[in-house]
């Protein structure tokens, strides 16, 4: 029923990994401009033709992203270089976790 809620939660989820993985292995800027150009083509996609439920989700995200990209280029700016600096942990992140019990 809410299709739209798990594209921006993947989206989510995936940023969070892409961020921590550039932190980790000084790439912030490099991430940035794959932020940009991710944000291009879903750009140029809400251009294109779509019904009003695709349109919608898109937009959301492109919120999303230009908010991502922007976290990211402050941090780039800032040169953090750890997990555990406070620009990064200020931000609100999402994790996929797996269940070891099955539950």
């Amino acid at each position: 029923d809410w299709p739209g809620m798990v594209v921006l939660v993947c989206t989510a989820v995936f940023w969070t990994k892409g961020v921590a993985d550039a932190i980790s292995t000084g790439t912030t800027k490099r991430y940035e401009e794959q932020c940009t150009a991710d944000l291009m083509r879903i750009v140029d996609r809400v251009r294109g033709d779509l019904t009003s439920l695709q349109r919608k989700t898109l937009g959301a995200l492109v919120v999303m992203d230009v908010h991502a990209r922007d976290v990211v280029q402050n941090l780039a700016t800032k040169a953090v270089t750890s997990p555990t600096d406070f620009e990064w942990q200020a931000q609100l992140r999402s994790y996929w976790e797996e269940d070891k019990h099955g539950v």
